[in-house]
C-alpha cells in the first residue's frame, strides 16, 4: 500500500492528497476490523466460561462438603476439568490458595490510616481557677 501510494504520487501532483486518505481508509478499516475480532473472541471466551461455571461450582461445592478443605478442593477440581475457567483457576499462584494465607490479619492492616491529633494538655492557663478564700 505503501510503495503504491509513492508511486502514485511521483505520478500526478494531485496523487498524494488521493494517496494518504486512501492510507488513513486502510488505516482506520484495519482498526475497526481488528476491534470487532477481538471483541468476538472475548465474547466467546466469555460463553464458554459461564457455560463451565455452573459445573465447577457444583463440583467445588461437593469436595468441600465431602470434607475437603477449599484449597484441596480447588486443586482436584482444576486437575480434573478442562475448561476456560480451570486453566483460569490453574493460573491463580498457589501460594495465594495456601491456608496461610487464611490466617488471621493483624488489626493494623486493614484499618484506613487516621490522622492523629495531638491534644491540647491541661494547663492552668487553660481553665480559670476560682479564688481561694482565706
Amino acid at each position: 500500500m505503501a510503495a503504491f501510494a509513492v508511486l502514485e504520487a511521483l505520478g500526478e501532483p494531485g496523487g498524494a492528497l488521493v494517496s494518504l486518505l486512501l492510507c488513513l481508509a486502510g488505516f482506520g478499516f484495519g482498526v475497526l476490523a481488528r476491534d470487532n475480532y477481538l471483541s468476538t473472541q472475548v465474547t466467546n471466551r466469555e460463553r464458554r466460561i459461564l457455560k463451565e461455571f455452573p459445573a465447577i461450582a457444583e463440583l467445588l461445592a461437593l469436595s468441600v462438603a465431602a470434607g475437603e478443605s477449599p484449597v484441596a478442593a480447588l486443586d482436584r477440581v482444576v486437575a480434573r476439568s478442562g475448561g476456560e475457567l480451570s486453566r483460569d483457576l490453574a493460573k491463580v499462584p498457589r501460594g495465594s490458595r495456601s491456608q496461610s494465607s487464611a490466617a488471621p490479619r493483624s488489626p493494623t492492616c486493614c484499618t484506613p490510616k487516621r490522622p492523629t491529633y495531638a491534644r491540647p494538655a491541661a494547663t492552668s492557663s487553660s481553665r480559670p481557677r476560682p479564688a481561694r478564700k482565706s
